[in-house]
């Protein structure tokens, strides 16, 4: 199930090193320390965002997530679907799941938060919401399929067929609640 990780498949602009949002950062690690505690984490799989006002905030791409900083993390200011192109502030290119990431929080203004992991007991449950089919990680391909699929199902748990794990809410705490849930539903 596990596919090659093979980096980002689209180009990046650093605009610059340095921004804040200590707040936000925070909050992605603290999410990644409770992955990592209920043994979901596993090196440099899985990816993080919270919207803010200039963009996202996610975890770098191609990273080991339980070694993270939130030095690490990136801002995201765009990502454009027709050059294939991100902007970014960071010293790290953001996540390869980085357009799947804006594009679902573009869609959904509610959406404030995003968690992204790799769980084959959840993946295989089939108790969830899931993708139609299966694309490859970091495509455009997979980034609307699971806007699509979020959209049709209403549901803000998702399973990316043969893939991953995708939860979205108004906050971090709130998507930390549906993964716990989901997990003791399985486990």
């Amino acid at each position: 199930m596990a596919e090659e990780y093979t980096g980002v498949r689209f180009l990046t602009r650093f605009e610059g090193a340095g921004f804040g949002y200590a707040t936000e950062r925070s909050d992605i690690m603290g999410e990644l320390k409770k992955l990592e505690k209920r043994d979901v984490l596993y090196k440099n799989t899985g990816n993080l965002s919270v919207r803010v006002k200039d963009g996202i905030v996610i975890t770098p791409a191609g990273m080991d997530k339980v070694s993270l900083t939130a030095a690490d993390m990136v801002l995201v200011k765009t990502a454009d679907e027709k050059t294939h192109l991100a902007r970014v502030i960071g010293t790290h290119k953001p996540s390869s799941e980085t357009f799947m990431h804006w594009l679902i929080q573009k869609t959904f203004p509610k959406v404030n938060a995003v968690v992204h992991f790799h769980d084959d007991k959840l993946v295989r449950s089939g108790m969830f919401v899931e993708t139609p089919e299966h694309h490859p990680y970091g495509t455009l391909e997979l980034a609307h399929a699971v806007v699509d699929t979020l959209k049709e199902s209403k549901s803000n748990f998702v399973v990316l067929k043969d893939h991953g794990v995708l939860v979205v809410a108004k906050d971090m705490k709130s998507c930390d609640a549906m993964i716990t849930k989901a997990i003791k539903a399985v486990r």
